[in-house]
């Protein structure tokens, strides 16, 4: 599946700008939502704002978030019928087993530290390519 969309849920700007630099380096130019708030992620999601999601969304979700951690976020997005299959990638600091194992039982796509972002955009360009269509 190819997708039209980003939808990144995180709560630090600098961050978002870096994923956005390095997504854009690496030729890819979907379309970008940012949001810091899970509950306006879940929000959008719901059709519950101004802005209409794709049902072809990939969800970047960092763990470390206000209201609920992106781990709660992605078992609520689970939840939901018409995203229960969207794919999730997991964006943290946290190397942290318990946390990996929880990404897995939601049945996220990838997990990666934000320390080693742009190494794993590197080692991972064949399947962001097959999730985000080829870069161009």
């Amino acid at each position: 599946m190819t997708v039209d969309e980003i939808l990144l849920v995180d709560d630090s700007i600098e961050d978002s700008e870096i994923l956005a630099r390095l997504l854009d380096d690496a030729g890819f130019s979907q379309n970008m939502v940012v949001v810091s708030d899970p509950l306006q992620a879940l929000a959008m999601l719901d059709g519950k704002t101004g802005t209409q999601l794709s049902r072809r969304t990939l969800i970047l979700l960092d763990i470390g978030l206000p209201h609920m951690s992106g781990l709660d976020l992605a078992g609520q997005i689970r939840m939901r019928p018409e995203w229960s299959h969207a794919p999730i990638v997991m964006l943290t600091e946290s190397a942290n087993p318990e946390h990996v194992i929880a990404a897995k039982n939601h049945n996220v796509a990838g997990y990666v530290l934000k320390q080693k972002l742009d190494e794993s955009l590197q080692n991972q360009s064949a399947t962001l390519a097959q999730l985000l269509g080829s870069p161009g």
